[in-house]
């Protein structure tokens, strides 16, 4: 207890405090029970400061994982030649993605499945996590979003319609549904209040899947046909650049 003092961190992570005699993993495992008490030993200071973390000068672990993957040879080479990482929700609120079109994909499987498409990268897997879309930087990119039709998947939508205004459905209409009806399966713990940032197709579509005027409420990204997928996302990309 004595070794912790206000500033100790100096920008660092909490595993890499300069302590003696004993691990840091311990500190993280008790950090609410240690907080407590130098609370009490600084007078208040460390919750006056917001938190041991923050009195400590201490950064959060990364959390909040995505996925991003270029989708082309300039995005690519702008990205270091890397053909996909992985960045925290942190760093893509803070750091431009080098592409005029934004990908928004709600799954693993289906963003590792993206055809090429020019100028673009793919940000996937986050499945709700949408909050990276109030990234300011986005305002200038023409984004896109694509996700399984279903309640969730149109909640999910109009959140990340809440963060990033200028964002657009991709294969979310009835005209896929229609087309996929025979694939369609239930769908466990369905959204029943009606989401707010739907646009009207959007929101029309939202309320036929809750009354069940299809086979089934669910159409899963994985379920479409690889060559309509690519057919749908190259006329959603090159349609942006002849915007």
């Amino acid at each position: 207890m004595p070794q912790l003092k206000a500033g100790l961190g100096g920008g660092r992570y909490l595993r890499a405090l300069p302590l003696t005699q004993v691990d840091t993993k311990f500190v993280e495992q008790n950090l609410y029970l240690i907080e407590c008490l130098l609370d009490v030993l600084w007078r208040g200071e460390v919750s006056a400061s917001g938190g041991l973390l923050a009195w400590l000068t201490c950064i959060e672990n990364p959390k909040g994982w995505l996925f991003v993957r270029p989708l082309c040879d300039s995005s690519q080479t702008a990205l270091g030649g890397l053909p996909i990482l992985q960045m925290d929700t942190a760093t893509l609120l803070a750091v431009e993605l080098p592409a005029s079109n934004i990908l928004v994909v709600e799954n693993v499987q289906s963003g590792l499945g993206l055809p090429p498409l020019d100028n673009t990268i793919a940000v996937f897997g986050g499945g709700k996590n949408v909050s990276w879309l109030s990234a300011p930087w986005l305002q200038a990119k023409n984004v896109g979003y694509w996700g399984d039709i279903d309640s969730e998947g149109f909640a999910i939508l109009s959140d990340a319609r809440r963060r990033c205004k200028n964002i657009e459905s991709i294969m979310m209409d009835e005209q896929v549904v229609e087309k996929f009806t025979s694939r369609m399966v239930d769908e466990p713990n369905s959204v029943d209040a009606p989401p707010a940032y739907l646009e009207e197709q959007e929101s029309r579509l939202f309320h036929k899947l809750r009354q069940g005027d299809f086979a089934k409420p669910r159409l899963e990204q994985e379920k479409l046909a690889a060559d309509f997928i690519f057919q749908r996302l190259r006329c959603w990309a090159i349609k942006r650049i002849e915007e």
